[in-house]
């Protein structure tokens, strides 16, 4: 005779409960806080950075809430490669004898005194 072999391999099938709990805490351990972290970061600025930095994480800070003196560094570095023109106060000056004012002609007044229509001779 023959040896029967039987079949083959009916074990091992216990695990499969177990793998799928172990993904979803691990997936919640993720997924918490990184919201709670976006929630902060929303709405709570100043306490996201001040617990970001009492935890040690002085980089993740920087990059999720930098400091405003850091941004208005950053903007005045930008504005200083762009090399714009500055602005430069152009009022021209006009002397008193080259306007005509008459005093019937008020336009209204206000917290700076009376304004009056002139015309430029």
């Amino acid at each position: 005779g023959g040896r029967g072999g039987g079949g083959g391999g009916g074990g091992g099938g216990g695990g499969g409960g177990m793998g799928i709990i172990l993904y979803v805490v691990g997936g919640l351990g993720i997924t918490i806080p990184v919201v709670i972290c976006m929630i902060l970061a929303i709405w709570y600025k100043p306490a996201l950075r001040r617990m970001l930095l009492k935890c040690g994480c002085v980089w993740f800070a920087n990059c999720l809430v930098p400091e405003l003196e850091t941004r208005v560094d950053d903007i005045e570095k930008y504005m200083a490669k762009q090399k714009l023109p500055r602005l430069r106060d152009f009022t021209p000056e006009i002397d008193p004898s080259e306007v005509d004012l008459d005093r019937d002609d008020v336009l209204g007044t206000g917290g700076y005194g009376t304004v009056y229509l002139a015309r430029y001779a």
